[in-house]
């Protein structure tokens, strides 16, 4: 692979690959020979875990024994807390572990489009800068939103630290999935191209059309392990990622719920739980969207196949072998084999908070009598 297309990558992705090396999510480092792992960044992310979480147990111990708060609200809070950091922890040690499988799929992709570069490439590689800078302004917008929503209250070590936990946690999860979300992209948009190449096949009637077929098999293949390798790289990340967002928007929903039945509305933290809760569903959801499309596309390979028009049987024996291979493979993308990713999950998450929500609300009920 030549190391100018190598660069290429890094530069459409240089916005989104600075963001996780500040918070840790991407270990490697580049250099004129390529991309290397970093031991700097490994030792880096050993102080991380020390620190936050010696702060985040900090945090936890005083709000336990501090007084004035119900049970059932120390209770959900420490549930979410102590998950948040099993989360943060486990992705700073899988960026450590998977580190040669990202380079690998960066690797690989590169090798792709060496062989397929278009104009086309090069167009959604330019949009695609477009949408990271925009993700990145809304980065800013949401540390800045934090900050001034947070100073305006009661300035208590209490107050700060749940602000700080708080805004970083929702920052964390949203790198995590746009990372995730662009890398989807990434593949999603090099199968359409084979895609295309399918579609230009079937309307064309020569010898090189064999040649072009069997070259689309490979490249298909090629790609379609890479969404393998996807799933072992940001499988459980992913699956940390869900769980995470089921239990805040469970427990932002109950507060919102409890706030509501109360005698005086405190209005803005309402709109605050909401902005926060939507926050993470639409972490979700982006990344659901993503899997999703990548998926129908790659079904969609074996519908086009079938489209070619040819008498010669060895070919039609290809595009048989070839529409097998395609329905056995079912290439998807997972959550570390629990489950796929689609908006299947998104629907099975609203049922689950809608179902637990009321469980809180019974037992609120009941520590009230």
């Amino acid at each position: 692979m030549k190391t100018h297309n190598l660069r290429t990558f890094c530069d459409v992705f240089k916005i989104i690959f600075n963001q996780c090396q500040l918070l840790g999510l991407v270990t490697f480092t580049r250099t004129q020979n390529g991309l290397t792992p970093s031991k700097l960044k490994y030792f880096g992310n050993v102080c991380r875990s020390l620190v936050f979480t010696t702060f985040a147990l900090y945090y936890l111990y005083r709000f336990l024994i501090a007084p004035g708060i119900s049970v059932l609200t120390k209770c959900t809070t420490t549930l979410g807390y102590c998950y948040a950091l099993v989360y943060v922890n486990s992705a700073w040690l899988l960026s450590a572990t998977t580190c040669h499988k990202l380079i690998e799929f960066i690797v690989k992709i590169e090798e792709f489009d060496a062989h397929f570069w278009s104009p086309k490439l090069t167009s959604h590689q330019n949009y695609r800068k477009k949408i990271q800078k925009f993700w990145l302004a809304k980065h800013l917008f949401l540390v800045i939103f934090f900050s001034v929503y947070n100073v305006g209250g009661d300035v208590t070590f209490l107050t700060l630290a749940s602000s700080f936990l708080s805004s970083f946690f929702v920052i964390f999860n949203f790198v995590v999935c746009q990372l995730t979300t662009e890398l989807v992209f990434v593949l999603h948009f090099r199968f359409v191209l084979l895609n295309s190449r399918l579609i230009q096949l079937g309307q064309q009637q020569s010898k090189k059309v064999v040649v072009i077929f069997g070259e689309i098999c490979c490249w298909h293949q090629h790609l379609s392990n890479l969404v393998e390798l996807f799933n072992d790289i940001f499988g459980v990340v992913l699956l940390f990622s869900f769980s995470y967002t089921f239990i805040v928007c469970t427990v932002l929903s109950f507060y919102i719920a409890i706030e509501l039945q109360g005698s005086e509305t405190n209005w803005l933290l309402v709109a605050y739980l909401v902005f926060v809760a939507l926050l993470y569903i639409w972490d979700t959801v982006r990344i659901c969207d993503a899997c999703y499309r990548a998926v129908e596309e790659i079904m969609a390979t074996g519908d086009l196949i079938h489209k070619i028009r040819t008498e010669d049987v060895d070919f039609i024996d290809g595009i048989e072998m070839f529409a097998l291979q395609i329905a056995n493979e079912r290439a998807e993308f997972s959550a570390a084999g629990l489950f796929p990713i689609n908006y299947t999950l998104v629907f099975s998450m609203i049922g689950g908070i809608t179902t637990y929500i009321i469980i809180l609300l019974q037992l609120a009920a009941t520590f009230k009598e």
